[in-house]
C-alpha cells in the first residue's frame, strides 16, 4: 500500500457537488498524503554522527543512551521543536500532545523527513503543494531538510487548515491532516462517530469523495466497510504505532527526555 495518493476537499465543501468542487479547491492548494512502510529506520551512526536515510549528516556529538537505528538519524532539536510544536497547537485552542504529533507522523512516513511518494508528497506530513506552505526551494532541497527544520512548514499546513480547536487527539489530528473539510463546525467533535468521508462507489449517496480516492486509501478502511469514515482515523493512527513497537517506544522515549517528563 506504498505511495498511496491522498485528497483534501476544501474547507467550505459541502455534500454532494458541493464536496466534489470543493475537493479540486482543496486539492489544488494545500493536501498531504500517506507512505505506508514504516519500521525502516537509518543505517547505524557512525561514531559522533548520525545521518538519516536520506543522506543529512546531523551535528556531532552522542545521542542519547538507548538510540537505535530506528531514530538515530533524528536530532534532539527535532524533539525540541516537536514539544515547541505541540505547545503551539495548545495555544490555539488544540488539545494535543507532542506524542500525538509523532504518531500521526509515524502513520503518514515513518517520522521521514526524507520521505517521498510517486506523485511528489514530501516530509514528516507527506505535503504535497509544497508551495502552499510557503516553501520556494525545490523537493529535493525541502527532503534535505533535518527534521526539526521541516516542522515549521508542517506548522504553516495546519495553521491553513485552522481547525485548531477540533483538534482533541491524535484522531481528530489525523482528520485535520487527511481530510479537514469534515470538520463541521470545527468543535462539533463529529470525527469520533460513523461519519463516511470517502466511498467506494459515490453513487451511493451522502457526504463524500469520488471513487478513485477511496481505491487509492483503501487501507484506511478498516473491516473492509467500502467506505472511510472519520473513526478510522484514530484506527489508523493506532495501527501504526503497533506494527512498530520498538521504534514508537523509542520515539517516544526521545520526546520524554528532552522536555524533562523522564
Amino acid at each position: 500500500m506504498k505511495n498511496m495518493k491522498i485528497a483534501k476537499p476544501t474547507l467550505l465543501a459541502g455534500t454532494g457537488i458541493a464536496a466534489i468542487v470543493g475537493l479540486l479547491v482543496w486539492r489544488s492548494r494545500n493536501e498531504t498524503a500517506p507512505w505506508f512502510t514504516l519500521g525502516g529506520g537509518a543505517p547505524p551512526a557512525a561514531p559522533g554522527k548520525a545521518t538519516s536515510p536520506g543522506g543529512v549528516t546531523l551535528p556531532s556529538g552522542p545521542l542519547p543512551a538507548g538510540t537505535t537505528a530506528a531514530t538515530s538519524y533524528l536530532s534532539d532539536a527535532f524533539f525540541r521543536e516537536i514539544s515547541n510544536l505541540a505547545i503551539y497547537f495548545r495555544s490555539r485552542g488544540a488539545s494535543i500532545t507532542g506524542e500525538d504529533l509523532l504518531a500521526v507522523f509515524l502513520a503518514e512516513s515513518g517520522v521521514g523527513p526524507h520521505v517521498k511518494n510517486s506523485i511528489g508528497c514530501a516530509g514528516l506530513n507527506q505535503i504535497c503543494n509544497l508551495k502552499g506552505v510557503g516553501w520556494t526551494g525545490t523537493l529535493a532541497e525541502y527532503l534535505a531538510l533535518p527534521g526539526e527544520q521541516q516542522l515549521a512548514f508542517v506548522r504553516r499546513y495546519f495553521d491553513n487548515v485552522n481547525r485548531y480547536p477540533a483538534i482533541r487527539d491524535f484522531g481528530s489530528l489525523y482528520l485535520a491532516n487527511f481530510s479537514p473539510a469534515f470538520f463541521d463546525p470545527p468543535t462539533a467533535g463529529i470525527w469520533q462517530g460513523r461519519f463516511p468521508i470517502m466511498y467506494q462507489d459515490p453513487k451511493r449517496g451522502g457526504t463524500g469523495s469520488l471513487d478513485r480516492n477511496y481505491t487509492a486509501n483503501a487501507g484506511v478502511d478498516f473491516g473492509n466497510k467500502g467506505f472511510i469514515e472519520i473513526a478510522d482515523m484514530a484506527k489508523f493512527v493506532r495501527a501504526a504505532t503497533v506494527r512498530s513497537p520498538a521504534k514508537w517506544n523509542e520515539l517516544r522515549m526521545r520526546l520524554q527526555r528532552v522536555t524533562g517528563i523522564a
